[in-house]
C-alpha cells in the first residue's frame, strides 16, 4: 500500500507526505510505514519541524538526545 497524505500544519503550512506500507516477513501482523516529503520544499519543511521539535523536546534518560 502506498499513497500521499496532505497536511495543513500551523508552523510550515501545506505539507505533502508520501508513504509506503511494508509487511514484515518475520511477523505478518506487523506493518512498517515509511514516510517522506513529496518535494524538496516538503523535505525542507520536515527538517524545520524536526529541528523545532529537537529544541523543544525535554532531554532525559528516557528520551532520545539530539546530536551534539
Amino acid at each position: 500500500m502506498r499513497g500521499t497524505k496532505r497536511f495543513s500544519h500551523p508552523v510550515v503550512g501545506r505539507l505533502d507526505i508520501t508513504y509506503e506500507a511494508l509487511s514484515l516477513p518475520g511477523d505478518p501482523d506487523q506493518i512498517l510505514f515509511v514516510y517522506a516529503g513529496k518535494t524538496d520544499d516538503d523535505l525542507e519543511k520536515l527538517r524545520i519541524l524536526a529541528s523545532w521539535y529537537a529544541r523543544s523536546a525535554p532531554v532525559g534518560k528516557d528520551t532520545a538526545q539530539p546530536p551534539a
